[in-house]
């Protein structure tokens, strides 16, 4: 029997307009999965067409905070508005740490 689970959690990412702005940090939430093939499977409802797969947690959060900037970068070509959450003072954030 494989083990699946949802984990929460938050990919930051900069955004930096002018040279003059101050960079902001925005929160992606992801929902990761562990897939029966053993590798993890990361997606979002804040960001739609995230769709990142790694065989460790850290190695699909990194390639989901990729796959994110890039998306949010094509929509901003688009002139669509960003919708995502700016980072807090004070908020929650798991540390994954290996075995």
């Amino acid at each position: 029997m494989s083990r699946s689970f949802l984990l929460s959690s938050a990919v930051f990412l900069n955004q930096a307009g002018s040279p003059h702005s101050i960079t902001m940090e925005q929160i992606v939430n992801l929902h990761i999965k562990k897939l029966p093939e053993g590798v993890y499977l990361a997606t979002s409802e804040d960001l739609p067409g995230l769709i990142a797969q790694g065989r460790t947690v850290s190695e699909t959060v990194e390639i989901a905070r990729d796959v994110a900037r890039k998306l949010i970068e094509a929509r901003g070509e688009r002139d669509e508005a960003n919708q995502l959450t700016a980072v807090k003072d004070v908020f929650d954030y798991p540390l994954i740490l290996g075995a």
